[in-house]
């Protein structure tokens, strides 16, 4: 009798990469902002946060460093090799921002801009409604729903850096925003956001068809993660001719009025 197979274990930690630089040694090995983590350097697991990476780079400028990446969008890991360089005209050896975590709840520890007030802090930051998604600061690792708010209400009319995830361009920028309560609106930052499963960064799966067009996606997006959209023609047929029948009219059926969704929350 022979065994059922199993598959690998995904490693849980390693670092983020937030932030990938236009034209740096990062883009050049097709590191994805936000979905991609570095598990592996060289061969070694990334288990916990040291000084073990960096030196890597520094002991390697010039020279190919192969990494081990998985992509949590896709849920797959796949090697790539980053060349660190000192001369390619941007700030770092990799030319990419990273930060070491536990990646498990990565997609559920975001908050959806809803709508953005005129003449809010959010509107001064830049905030696009709909399409931005909060998800970090480098200041602090969010474990719980609550952490965000928190972080939020403990710094009004200090500015604070975010990081947002624009679902448009498929981009994670840094921003700086003050948080004040006494801005003229509602809540400290002045727009409606959403948490929970509806207000998640969608996925490649999610979109609808007619948005499956490869052409569309950035060229920071590997191919091998890019949908295929099908363009073979959808048959079609004419059904034969019904002959009229005379029938009495439908009833007309009231329905109770369908109560609201609750607003969302406002920070």
């Amino acid at each position: 009798m022979g065994t059922a197979e199993s598959k690998p274990e995904i490693p849980k930690v390693g670092y983020h990469v937030l932030q990938v630089q236009p034209g740096g040694p990062g883009e050049a090995a097709q590191l994805m902002s936000f979905f991609d983590f570095i598990v592996a350097v060289n061969g070694a697991p990334c288990e916990r946060e040291d000084s073990k990476f960096v030196e890597t780079l520094k002991s390697n400028v010039g020279q190919e460093v192969r990494l081990v990446v998985y992509n949590s969008r896709a849920e797959t890991t796949r090697e790539t090799s980053l060349v660190p360089s000192d001369a390619w005209g941007g700030s770092g050896l990799a030319g990419i921002s990273i930060r070491f975590c536990n990646f498990e709840r990565v997609h559920e520890l975001v908050w959806h801009v809803l709508d953005v007030y005129p003449n809010s802090p959010a509107s001064a930051a830049g905030l696009q409604a709909h399409e931005d998604y909060i998800v970090g600061t480098p200041e602090l690792v969010f474990n719980e729903s609550d952490d965000f708010f928190n972080l939020i209400n403990s710094n009004d009319s200090r500015t604070i850096p975010l990081y947002i995830f624009n679902a448009t361009n498929e981009k994670v920028r840094l921003i700086s925003i003050t948080p004040n309560k006494n801005w003229g609106g509602t809540g400290c930052l002045g727009c409606d956001v959403g948490f929970g499963f509806l207000h998640r960064i969608p996925t490649f799966r999610q979109l609808p068809p007619s948005t499956l067009n490869p052409s569309d996606y950035p060229s920071s997006v590997p191919a091998a993660y890019a949908p295929v959209a099908s363009h073979a023609p959808v048959p079609t047929y004419s059904p034969a001719p019904v002959p009229p029948q005379h029938t009495q009219p439908p009833p007309v059926v009231s329905t109770p009025p369908v109560p609201r969704a609750e607003a969302p929350q406002a920070p």
